[in-house]
């Protein structure tokens, strides 16, 4: 499944449908929920708010401050709505127009919070708040978004999430059957129910190319209301090219759909869908008793151990028109080999070198995104799974000559010294070097770099900022008794006097002694 588009230009959407029935036929009471979002949108926000979830602080994060508490505040719910914009539903007896939603953390758009669509997928926020572009999104498509339509029969279905023009990037899909709510306003505490129950089916719209029909895995043997329905992928594909092997000017997207757990986003109770009510919440930590803090309501509660065993299903292509679906299904041949691992942060799009497929007992060369090196640099495959289970990408080492051999995108050259800082993943190019910067400053010695000082008989200081020199040099009086008196490199004998003058650095050598006079 592809698509090309031109940078700016262009269309293509994409439609999850959920449907479900009890499995005698009747409608659910309960009803089931569709959740979906952008994995890149959200792993932004984590990052920038230095939020771990718990079972990976002690390689995440060194300390624990995440700022989740933060998205209560209004100045930031008003700047974080400038990238991967949350809106809600209208307020009653308001504008009938979406508006932030309160809690701009999660960026899922489901019924039970209220949050309907994701705008602005294009636009990630530096840490200064600015806009920046997302990775591979520069000059994307203005209108796009992930939107939300439920039908007008309420809670039973069927839910749409329409995917308009998403730029690249991994999105994930999500089923939910939440609890009951008794005339009290409390949910039910009976036990947990299980989402297979329902029959729920969902069925991916990729253009109008392919359909995608994914089911709960028949063989899951837990009891769950939470299903991971899968993962669709959005990678660049490079240039398209007409017949005659020339450029078209357009882009190439390569659609996927990720259904093995393995190679899918996991969840975590961290950044479930909330409502837009404030309460004291408790967050995960790695050790003790879980934060409480000012947040806001969740609409499920989930804990970390309740969501490691939720069900996944099985996805499979159709088509829907003449082009053939065979390259929707992001999985590997045979049962035994294993997907390259997706979702893990500065990776490169495709996380191994030998490819998306990874053969039994044939190894994975982990690939980080440039500037970024692996922690483990092979995984080998072992009957679908890999060994070891996962690796990071850390910011790489810089050891050229001349910088400041900060590691990764911190790598600079040092003051005084020119050049630039260039990678290919984890290892600099060959092309990278800091040299000493040109100085051209007046009456100085003009030697490159920090060697450069005010000439001898000049005073002054030079410094640098980056690969520029700043300071000036001055000439210094010329105080020798029977000299000329010019400052400087100009100091010399007045007439009628001999010798020799000569500046060593700021101090003058020498003497001037008369002439001796013989004319006859």
């Amino acid at each position: 499944c592809a698509f090309a588009v031109k940078d700016g230009q262009g269309s293509f959407a994409m439609r999850a449908v959920l449907e479900w029935a009890t499995s005698d036929g009747d409608r659910s009471p309960v009803g089931l929920d569709l959740w979906a979002r952008s994995a890149g949108c959200f792993e932004d926000v984590r990052n920038r708010y230095k939020c771990p979830y718990a079972n990976d602080f002690e390689t995440y994060f060194t300390e624990d401050e995440c700022g989740r508490k933060n998205f209560t505040q209004e100045e930031v719910r008003s700047r974080e709505a400038r990238a991967c914009s949350v809106l809600a539903k209208a307020l009653a007896g308001g504008p009938r127009v979406q508006r932030p939603h309160a809690n701009q953390f999660p960026k899922w758009v489901e019924a039970p919070s209220g949050a309907r669509s994701v705008r602005n997928l294009q636009f990630r926020l530096d840490d200064r708040g600015e806009r920046v572009p997302a990775p591979d999104a520069d000059q994307w498509m203005s209108e796009n978004y992930i939107r939300l339509d439920t039908s007008t029969e309420g809670r039973f279905g069927p839910e749409t999430v329409t995917f308009r023009n998403t730029p690249p990037g991994i999105y994930q899909l999500v089923v939910n059957k939440p609890s009951i709510v008794n005339p009290d306003g409390h949910r039910d505490s009976s036990p947990v129910s299980d989402v297979n129950q329902d029959d729920p089916v969902v069925n991916i719209y990729l253009g109008n190319s392919a359909r995608v029909t994914c089911r709960i895995d028949p063989m899951c043997a837990r009891k769950s209301r939470v299903w991971n329905v899968a993962n669709v992928r959005v990678d660049p594909a490079g240039e398209e090219y007409d017949a005659l092997g020339i450029k078209t000017g357009r882009s190439l997207y390569r659609v996927e759909v990720v259904d093995t757990k393995q190679n899918m986003q996991a969840l975590h109770s961290l950044d479930l869908p909330t409502t837009e009510e404030e309460e004291t919440s408790a967050r995960s930590v790695p050790k003790g008793v879980p934060i409480q803090e000012e947040y806001f309501q969740s609409v499920s509660g989930y804990t970390d151990q309740y969501l490691s065993n939720v069900c996944y299903g099985t996805c499979t292509a159709s088509a829907t028109s003449e082009q053939a679906p065979s390259g929707c299904m992001a999985r590997c041949t045979g049962a035994s080999s294993c997907r390259a691992p997706v979702g893990v942060p500065n990776a490169a799009p495709t996380a191994c070198l030998e490819g998306d497929c990874i053969a039994l007992q044939t190894t994975c060369t982990t690939r980080c995104a440039d500037a970024y090196a692996p922690t483990v640099p092979e995984l080998l495959c072992n009957l679908g799974a890999f060994q070891p289970s996962a690796f990071q990408c850390e910011p790489a080492p810089c050891e050229v000559e001349g910088s400041n051999r900060q590691p990764g995108k911190h790598c600079r050259c040092l003051d005084a010294f020119e050049g630039s800082i260039t990678w290919d993943g984890g290892e600099v190019t060959a092309d990278t070097k800091c040299e000493p910067a040109t100085c051209l400053v007046e009456n100085s010695n003009r030697l490159p770099g920090a060697k450069c000082a005010c000439l001898d008989g000049y005073v002054g200081s030079i410094s640098w900022r980056g690969a520029t020199p700043f300071g000036s040099c001055h000439a210094l009086p010329c105080d020798a008794e029977h000299s000329n008196g010019l400052p400087g490199a100009a100091c010399a004998c007045a007439d009628g006097f001999q010798g020799r003058l000569e500046w060593r650095g700021q101090t003058l050598y020498g003497h001037c002694a008369p002439v001796p006079c013989e004319v006859e």
